[in-house]
């Protein structure tokens, strides 16, 4: 189905028309953090965008990052958002600061917060391993944050590259998927490592597998679950939840409908229907750096990388 106003169910419609709480990632990554935050904020109109087709987005530079979610949130904002939920740890760990500046005065929330704040509150060892992608690990956000809450921590990052793909093409089991999680779980060499957090909000799918491979006793860290009680209290502090007793969620992906189904299953509890197409074009229009602030801030995300 195409998003126009014509195509979408009643039901589906009526979400546009009240101010809504607008969650995006690179993919079905996000549903983890829908799911949880369907339980928390029943009453909450959602629109939820998947960006299938620039997925992954974890080999993706700062710059470029900020083009593609920029036009998410402008396009957000432009449809009456409330809020906007960045549910990509990828987005959280670089481009944050300008994110937020560009959707002003729409609060933007970090995913990456939730994990820090999970993690921390887990370990007993102080010995924390984060699997994430490569541009969140090589920008040590996870590291920096986690030892400024406990400043004894051992970090260790382990970077998955090809978990993402996985998800998205619904290999979430199988000998392919086998091999890679014992390739990344044999990372995990200290034995007195005790918690692994998930980087990225696609690889709570792969908990089954990493629990194979993994040393019995070790907890896996799915930050979706904390992120959607700060986002519950933090909207309910700044007085933005809704009034209703029953809310509704809007799918969108920027690619293909049934794969998106069939592969965000596994992170939402159920198969996600309906799903509608968001025609790129609609999101084209919104790029930031067809803007002034947006050129601007684009600018000093190019001079931070050149540090």
């Amino acid at each position: 189905m195409v998003i126009l106003s014509s195509n979408l169910s009643g039901h589906d419609a009526e979400t546009l028309k009240e101010p809504f709480i607008g969650v995006f990632d690179s993919g079905v990554g996000g549903l983890s953090v829908l799911a949880e935050l369907n339980i928390r904020l029943p009453g909450e109109n959602i629109v939820y965008i998947g960006d299938s087709m620039h997925a992954p987005y974890g080999d993706r530079a700062p710059k470029e990052l900020f083009d593609l979610t920029g036009r998410m949130c402008l396009w957000f904002k432009e449809m009456g958002a409330k809020a906007i939920v960045a549910a990509c740890n990828t987005v959280s760990s670089t481009i944050m600061p300008e994110l937020r500046a560009l959707s002003e005065p729409l609060p933007v929330f970090s995913v990456l917060e939730a994990g820090v704040s999970g993690a921390v509150e887990t370990t007993r060892t102080n010995k924390i391993a984060v699997m994430a992608t490569a541009t969140t690990i090589k920008s040590g956000s996870f590291e920096s944050k986690i030892k400024a809450s406990l400043p004894e921590a051992e970090v260790t990052g382990i970077a998955c590259p090809a978990f993402v793909p996985l998800v998205e093409s619904g290999q979430i089991e199988g000998p392919k998927a086998e091999s890679l999680i014992a390739e990344a779980c044999a990372e995990v060499q200290d034995e007195e490592i005790d918690t692994i957090l998930l980087g990225c909000t696609h690889y709570p799918a792969l908990i089954p597998l990493l629990r194979k491979h993994l040393r019995a006793g070790t907890t896996i860290m799915n930050p979706a679950s904390v992120f959607a009680d700060i986002i519950a209290s933090d909207l309910r502090e700044k007085n933005l939840l809704s009034e209703s007793r029953q809310g509704s969620s809007l799918l969108l992906t920027t690619g293909d409908i049934s794969q998106f189904a069939r592969s965000g299953a596994s992170l939402l509890g159920q198969t996600p229907d309906p799903v509608y197409k968001l025609p790129y074009q609609y999101l084209e229009r919104h790029s930031p750096l067809n803007t002034v602030r947006g050129r601007a801030l684009a600018t000093r995300i190019a001079r931070s990388e050149l540090k």
